[in-house]
């Protein structure tokens, strides 16, 4: 583990994504300060929960009719660090959100994903002392937030 700009890894994951989504009709919108937003873990592995986020974002969108949006913000509450990924999309059931973290479960449908993608990225987030969570309503889209404890050198 080492400090890594959260900042940094949601502006590089977003520009990898960029033309995909924009292609789909998805507008991303970003919110963040790039430069102090420090956490400690891996930068290929927190790379890999955002990009989990954005891509779990964009199956919630695929069925939406109209403006299909996607938000990443990185926020810097005292001594930690969230980042913040919603979408204006299907949301999720009260049955699936119990379930949303569990090893190999998913809503999409045979051959579109394994169901790993959520626990994976849960369990990485753990690993490095944080926490994710996810508030949504059915029809109106979903939040997930990640926290992370703040890492030394990064700006309060």
């Amino acid at each position: 583990m080492e400090p890594v700009s959260l900042g940094g890894i949601v502006t590089e994951t977003v520009a990898m994504v960029s033309d995909m989504f924009r292609s789909s009709g998805i507008r991303v919108e970003t919110r963040m300060d790039r430069d102090s937003l420090l956490v400690k873990g891996n930068l290929g592995k927190l790379q890999q929960v955002v990009m989990n986020l954005l891509c779990n974002a964009r199956h919630a969108l695929e069925q939406k009719e109209g403006e299909r949006r996607i938000g990443i913000a990185v926020e810097q509450p005292p001594d930690r660090v969230l980042l913040k990924v919603s979408d204006n999309g299907t949301g999720i059931s009260p049955a699936a959100k119990s379930r949303l973290f569990e090893p190999f479960f998913t809503t999409k449908p045979p051959g579109k994903g394994t169901g790993l993608g959520l626990s994976i990225a849960r369990n990485t987030v753990t690993k490095y002392n944080g926490q994710m969570s996810v508030e949504s309503q059915e029809g109106l889209g979903s939040v997930f937030t990640v926290s992370f404890p703040r890492a030394a050198g990064g700006k309060p």
